[in-house]
Protein backbone atom coordinates (compact mmCIF):
# COMPACT_ATOMS: atom_id res chain seq x y z
CA UNK A 1 0.00 0.00 0.00
CA UNK A 2 1.37 3.40 -0.99
CA UNK A 3 0.80 6.21 1.50
CA UNK A 4 0.51 9.72 0.15
CA UNK A 5 1.16 12.86 2.18
CA UNK A 6 0.86 16.49 1.19
CA UNK A 7 4.18 17.99 0.10
CA UNK A 8 3.83 21.12 2.22
CA UNK A 9 3.66 19.19 5.51
CA UNK A 10 6.44 16.68 4.83
CA UNK A 11 9.13 19.09 5.99
CA UNK A 12 7.82 19.15 9.57
CA UNK A 13 7.01 15.48 10.09
CA UNK A 14 9.57 13.34 11.94
CA UNK A 15 8.79 10.18 9.92
CA UNK A 16 6.80 9.85 6.71
CA UNK A 17 5.39 6.39 5.94
CA UNK A 18 5.56 5.65 2.22
CA UNK A 19 4.83 1.95 1.66
CA UNK A 20 3.50 -0.74 3.98
CA UNK A 21 2.74 -4.19 2.70
CA UNK A 22 3.33 -7.89 2.39
CA UNK A 23 3.59 -10.49 -0.31
CA UNK A 24 3.32 -14.25 -0.34
CA UNK A 25 5.66 -14.44 -3.34
CA UNK A 26 8.56 -12.04 -2.92
CA UNK A 27 10.41 -11.48 -6.16
CA UNK A 28 14.07 -10.76 -6.68
CA UNK A 29 14.93 -7.15 -5.90
CA UNK A 30 18.22 -5.50 -6.85
CA UNK A 31 18.86 -1.86 -5.99
CA UNK A 32 22.41 -0.95 -7.04
CA UNK A 33 21.83 2.68 -6.04
CA UNK A 34 19.66 1.89 -3.04
CA UNK A 35 16.03 2.81 -2.55
CA UNK A 36 14.53 6.28 -2.32
CA UNK A 37 13.36 5.57 1.23
CA UNK A 38 14.42 3.72 4.37
CA UNK A 39 13.25 0.11 4.45
CA UNK A 40 12.42 -2.42 7.12
CA UNK A 41 11.68 -5.84 5.60
CA UNK A 42 11.39 -9.27 7.18
CA UNK A 43 10.67 -12.84 6.20
CA UNK A 44 7.25 -14.22 7.17
CA UNK A 45 7.63 -17.58 5.42
CA UNK A 46 10.46 -19.43 3.72
CA UNK A 47 13.95 -18.05 3.31
CA UNK A 48 15.88 -15.69 1.13
CA UNK A 49 19.28 -14.11 0.62
CA UNK A 50 19.77 -10.49 1.60
CA UNK A 51 22.89 -8.66 0.45
CA UNK A 52 24.14 -5.29 1.67
CA UNK A 53 27.58 -3.77 2.19
CA UNK A 54 29.38 -6.89 0.97
CA UNK A 55 27.50 -9.07 3.46
CA UNK A 56 25.21 -11.84 2.23
CA UNK A 57 22.89 -13.49 4.72
CA UNK A 58 20.27 -16.17 4.46
CA UNK A 59 17.24 -14.99 6.42
CA UNK A 60 14.43 -17.28 7.50
CA UNK A 61 10.99 -16.71 9.03
CA UNK A 62 11.25 -14.18 11.84
CA UNK A 63 14.43 -12.51 10.63
CA UNK A 64 14.63 -9.08 9.10
CA UNK A 65 16.76 -6.42 7.51
CA UNK A 66 16.89 -2.64 7.73
CA UNK A 67 18.60 -0.43 5.15
CA UNK A 68 18.82 3.35 4.93
CA UNK A 69 17.77 5.08 1.73
CA UNK A 70 20.45 5.30 -0.94
CA UNK A 71 22.36 2.22 0.29
CA UNK A 72 22.82 -0.48 -2.38
CA UNK A 73 21.18 -3.81 -1.49
CA UNK A 74 19.38 -6.81 -2.93
CA UNK A 75 17.29 -9.77 -1.86
CA UNK A 76 15.91 -12.90 -3.47
CA UNK A 77 14.27 -16.17 -2.55
CA UNK A 78 16.25 -19.26 -1.73
CA UNK A 79 13.27 -21.50 -2.49
CA UNK A 80 9.47 -21.34 -2.59
CA UNK A 81 7.66 -20.07 -0.68
CA UNK A 82 9.29 -16.74 0.14
CA UNK A 83 6.96 -14.28 1.86
CA UNK A 84 7.89 -10.89 3.26
CA UNK A 85 6.37 -7.91 5.02
CA UNK A 86 7.77 -4.38 4.97
CA UNK A 87 7.49 -0.78 6.04
CA UNK A 88 9.30 1.97 4.19
CA UNK A 89 9.58 5.57 5.27
CA UNK A 90 11.26 8.89 4.65
CA UNK A 91 13.02 10.99 7.26
CA UNK A 92 13.58 9.62 10.76
CA UNK A 93 17.31 10.32 10.63
CA UNK A 94 17.38 11.76 14.16
CA UNK A 95 15.83 8.60 15.58
CA UNK A 96 18.15 6.34 13.57
CA UNK A 97 21.13 8.41 14.71
CA UNK A 98 19.95 8.19 18.34
CA UNK A 99 20.21 4.39 18.08
CA UNK A 100 23.58 4.76 16.30
CA UNK A 101 22.26 2.91 13.27
CA UNK A 102 24.69 2.89 10.38
CA UNK A 103 23.56 2.05 6.84
CA UNK A 104 21.99 -1.33 7.57
CA UNK A 105 21.46 -4.08 10.12
CA UNK A 106 19.95 -7.54 10.38
CA UNK A 107 17.61 -8.46 13.25
CA UNK A 108 15.30 -11.05 14.78
CA UNK A 109 11.71 -9.84 14.66
CA UNK A 110 9.62 -9.30 17.76
CA UNK A 111 6.49 -11.42 18.11
CA UNK A 112 4.29 -8.33 17.81
CA UNK A 113 5.63 -7.03 14.48
CA UNK A 114 3.12 -8.72 12.16
CA UNK A 115 0.09 -7.54 14.13
CA UNK A 116 1.35 -3.99 14.70
CA UNK A 117 2.31 -3.65 11.04
CA UNK A 118 -1.16 -4.73 9.92
CA UNK A 119 -2.64 -2.23 12.38
CA UNK A 120 -0.37 0.51 11.03
CA UNK A 121 -1.30 -0.36 7.45
CA UNK A 122 -5.02 -0.30 8.30
CA UNK A 123 -4.63 2.98 10.17
CA UNK A 124 -2.76 4.67 7.31
CA UNK A 125 -5.26 3.38 4.79
CA UNK A 126 -8.25 4.80 6.67
CA UNK A 127 -6.79 8.04 8.02
CA UNK A 128 -6.30 11.17 5.99
CA UNK A 129 -4.21 13.13 8.48
CA UNK A 130 -0.50 13.15 7.63
CA UNK A 131 0.47 14.03 11.20
CA UNK A 132 -1.46 11.06 12.56
CA UNK A 133 0.13 8.71 10.01
CA UNK A 134 3.54 10.08 10.95
CA UNK A 135 3.00 9.69 14.68
CA UNK A 136 1.73 6.12 14.39
CA UNK A 137 4.66 5.21 12.16
CA UNK A 138 7.04 6.79 14.67
CA UNK A 139 5.55 4.68 17.48
CA UNK A 140 5.83 1.54 15.31
CA UNK A 141 9.47 2.30 14.52
CA UNK A 142 10.32 3.13 18.15
CA UNK A 143 8.79 -0.15 19.34
CA UNK A 144 10.85 -2.09 16.81
CA UNK A 145 14.09 -0.27 17.62
CA UNK A 146 13.53 -0.63 21.37
CA UNK A 147 13.08 -4.37 20.90
CA UNK A 148 16.11 -4.77 18.66
CA UNK A 149 18.50 -2.50 20.56
CA UNK A 150 16.96 -2.52 24.06
CA UNK A 151 18.04 1.06 24.62
CA UNK A 152 17.16 2.75 27.89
Amino acid sequence: MYIETKKNIETVLPVIPTYIGYTTSQGKTVRPKGAERNLVIWVTEGEGYFVCENERRLLTKGQGFFVRKGVPHSYEKQAEPFSTMWVSFLRGEELLDYYKIKDSFFFDTPAFIGQTTMELMDFCEHTSGATLKSSHTMVWLCELLEFVFKKE
